[in-house]
């Protein structure tokens, strides 16, 4: 994680209204291939080239995966039955993860607990973001995927990255393991590993004593438009590569509804493993949560 960690908080001038511009979660799909402002791209440098690079090698494992001749690597075909059982999977977990977050919020630190109560109350808008992937057929695949992809697992060989541990999520048992999944459940993995990098980056910062009241709010903000191109930027190198193979949706509404619930069931995973083992960082997938559907009631 190193590539992305120590420059997560690239510093723009104070008066960089270009932080302004970055992309909220519910447009990214539909931004795909734009570039940052000049200042933005300056400030972050070489890291959005390697995140699209990286977005084409992850298309490029996906489809690696796939295999016409070999049963267990053949792809399959979204159902509606299977869209009904995954929302179902989704959906079991919501309540058990803010029953733990209710309990647990004064381990919080006090700056968390707002939005802490903030997904509490969101209940109904998590539920909606999971509803959207059973409203209707989706056109495509499910396909044997890594099944813990994030920046962790990928190593960066100068010009290039190799991805690494295929075993899977440690928790699942073998049998899980294979089960096929749409491969945007990988993509929202590595979405979700954009945003530990950038607090990584800032807490970095603190502990080398470069972060003062004065600053923290516009380091945070910096943070937060490093995050937004960087992650747009993967998308769009994944979305350019895997288009043809028919895996994931054509249709934006159906990419944005499918990778929404992914990103936003890993969030409720991650407040649930932080929570448990590393209370100090659950404010990370509790700011992730919130934010994903707060960007969900602008489209209403």
């Amino acid at each position: 994680m190193g590539l992305f960690y120590e420059h997560a908080l690239a510093l723009l001038p104070e008066d960089d209204q270009s932080i302004r511009t970055a992309p909220a979660w519910h447009e990214m799909i539909l931004r795909l291939g734009e570039q940052p402002p000049d200042s933005v791209a300056e400030a972050i440098g070489p890291y959005l080239d390697s995140a699209e690079l990286l977005g084409r090698r992850t298309a490029e494992l996906h489809e690696a995966l796939l295999s016409d001749d070999v049963p267990a690597f053949e792809p399959e075909p979204f159902t509606t039955l299977w869209q009904r059982s995954l929302y179902q999977a989704f959906r079991a977990q919501v309540r058990p993860t803010l029953q733990l977050l209710r309990r647990s919020i004064d381990q919080l630190p006090a700056e968390a607990r707002d939005d802490a109560l903030r997904l509490i109350e969101g209940e109904a808008d998590v539920l909606r973001i999971f509803q959207r992937v059973k409203d209707h057929r989706i056109d495509a695949m499910r396909s044997r995927v890594h099944g813990d992809y994030h920046l962790g697992q990928v190593l960066h060989a100068g010009r290039d990255f190799v991805i690494i541990d295929f075993e899977g999520e440690p928790s699942r048992s073998p049998t899980e393991r294979r089960i096929k999944r749409s491969p945007l459940s990988d993509v929202a993995g590595m979405v979700r590993s954009f945003q530990y990098a950038v607090k990584a980056g800032f807490s970095a910062y603190e502990q080398r004593g470069l972060v003062t009241d004065e600053t923290r709010d516009a380091l945070l903000e910096r943070g937060d438009v490093w995050n937004a191109w960087v992650t747009l930027r993967f998308l769009t190198g994944y979305f350019d590569a895997i288009s043809s193979t028919g895996l994931v949706p054509a249709a934006a509404d159906d990419r944005l509804a499918l990778l929404s619930a992914y990103v936003l069931d890993k969030a409720l995973y991650e407040i649930r493993y932080e929570l448990n083992n590393r209370p100090d960082w659950a404010p990370i997938p509790i700011e992730a949560a919130v934010r994903m559907i707060e960007s969900d009631r602008s489209l209403r």
